[in-house]
């Protein structure tokens, strides 16, 4: 746009025009490595309640540390991201252990924790990725026991 000014000192008015860009800031900020990850895992996480997989409280149960590890991370408190992220993995692991997440949802869930962890620049949580035996035995084997 363009700015008019009209000067009006001595006999004769002189018109002087000045013309000054818009003014236009923009700030784009792309999302950190950081934040991408938490999404991944947030999506996962609530395509599980969505479609039954997981329960409500355990999804609150992985999600919140997770993010809370992301502000831990941005505060400067490496340790407690960690920990976080931990808290986050061993809900994951129980759950598999109980039963409660299918062994393919959990594997799908730790692979995203451990995304996040790298994104952030921490070690991956520990996790359990199997689930205990069940069997379906009778106990009516041939063994004698002297092993």
């Amino acid at each position: 746009f363009g700015l008019l000014l009209h000067s009006t000192v001595g006999q004769s008015p002189s018109t002087v025009t000045t013309t000054l860009p818009p003014s236009t800031t923009t700030t784009s900020a792309a999302p950190s490595a950081g934040a991408r990850a938490l999404d991944a895992l947030t999506r996962d996480v609530s395509t599980g309640v969505t479609n039954g997989t997981l329960d409500p409280a355990t999804a609150q149960s992985i999600s919140t540390p997770a993010g809370q590890a992301i502000i831990d991370v941005a505060a400067n408190n490496l340790s407690q991201a960690a920990t976080d992220l931990q808290q986050s993995a061993d809900v994951i692991s129980n759950g598999l252990q109980g039963g409660t997440i299918p062994p393919a949802y959990a594997a799908t869930l730790q692979s995203d924790l451990s995304s996040l962890a790298t994104a952030l620049g921490l070690s991956a949580p520990s996790t359990t990725t199997t689930q205990p035996n069940t069997g379906t035995g009778d106990g009516k084997g041939k063994g004698h026991g002297n092993h």
